[in-house]
């Protein structure tokens, strides 16, 4: 079972990026994966159909509860935040998808907010089914005065 652990994103908008991916707030995002080459970042309210995402069964999003999000102690002006490990699940008998990696989004699945290519390259996905299991890692960094 293959282990993604992201690279931390930073940012200088704290309270907009953390809003926007589901750290707090009424909006609840949901973690989904895409097999095309697709835009990285993030990048708060922009078309999300631009993803295509897997159609092999077992698969579907995932939900950000943003009551299980834990802040780790702001170091050197840079506050993290990591979410407990979500695993996709295959079933057998997919149509052999590649992925090339994940992106929050809205319920809807219409806007996205951060997407991430997988670490060390896109994840052929098992005929026999399989999981991929994601640890989110959030990180901000204000702007310090020199």
């Amino acid at each position: 079972m293959p282990v993604a652990i992201f690279r931390q994103v930073v940012v200088d908008q704290i309270a907009e990026a953390v809003l926007s991916i589901g750290l707090s707030g009424p909006d609840t995002a949901y973690l989904r994966l895409f097999r095309n080459p697709a835009p990285l970042g993030i990048d708060a309210g922009k078309d999300a159909t631009q993803f295509d995402q897997p159609t092999g069964p077992g698969y579907g999003p995932l939900v950000l509860n943003p009551a299980l999000w834990v802040q780790v102690v702001s170091t050197g002006g840079v506050s993290s935040w990591t979410y407990p490990a979500l695993t996709f699940v295959f079933s057998p008998g997919g149509p052999g998808e590649t992925i090339q990696g994940f992106f929050l989004a809205d319920h809807a699945g219409t806007e996205w907010t951060w997407a991430e290519e997988l670490p060390g390259g896109p994840w052929a996905v098992p005929a026999g089914g399989g999981s991929y299991t994601i640890v989110l890692v959030f990180s901000d960094q204000r702007c310090v005065n020199p």
